[in-house]
């Protein structure tokens, strides 16, 4: 019966050590992401009936909340920001899992840890907008976005979100 609690014990402990570099890792990515997003925002004003506006964290925070809530989400105040975060550091926890259990299973993923983290965060990003924002509640239409702001939204999931995972989860992995 010890020996039974003792390996109940060494499973709970290696369950944890996953979850850690897992949530770590996601928690990463999220926060670069997040801060990305924010200073694109800050920096690139747009125009919008000839007024100028700056986005604030806050409705950068609901605009991701609006995934579940849709328009809603924008007169929410703090609450829909708060659950705009949580489901941030959701998502990117969610990739950060995913790419944990394939480094752990392909070998490849993470001898060229750089490499599959650029083609990871180039996934997440077609995932994410060609998948998961059409089947989502995020009000439609979308607006066009123009080419840089598309090249720097792609650039931005590869190497700010894909890589920092794939360095961390390969990093963790190694260690074990």
């Amino acid at each position: 019966m010890a020996a039974l609690s003792a390996l109940h014990l060494l499973v709970d402990l290696h369950a944890a050590q996953c979850n850690y570099r897992i949530t770590f890792a996601g928690h990463c990515a999220s926060t670069i992401g997040f801060l990305e997003d924010k200073t694109t925002w800050h920096f690139s004003s747009y125009r919008i009936d000839c007024h100028r506006y700056t986005v604030q964290p806050l409705a950068i925070l609901q605009s991701i909340a609006s995934g579940l809530l849709g328009p809603a989400a924008y007169k929410g105040g703090v609450r829909t920001a708060v659950l705009g975060l949580l489901l941030h550091f959701f998502i990117a926890c969610t990739a950060s899992a995913i790419f944990y259990v394939a480094a752990k299973r392909l070998g490849f993923l993470r001898r060229y840890a750089v490499i599959s983290g650029l083609l990871y965060g180039f996934a997440i990003y077609l995932v994410m907008n060609w998948i998961v924002l059409p089947l989502s509640a995020v009000p439609k239409p979308r607006p066009a976005v123009p080419a840089i702001s598309l090249l720097n939204g792609v650039l931005a999931v590869v190497v700010l979100v894909g890589l920092p995972i794939s360095l961390i989860v390969s990093r963790r992995i190694a260690r074990e």
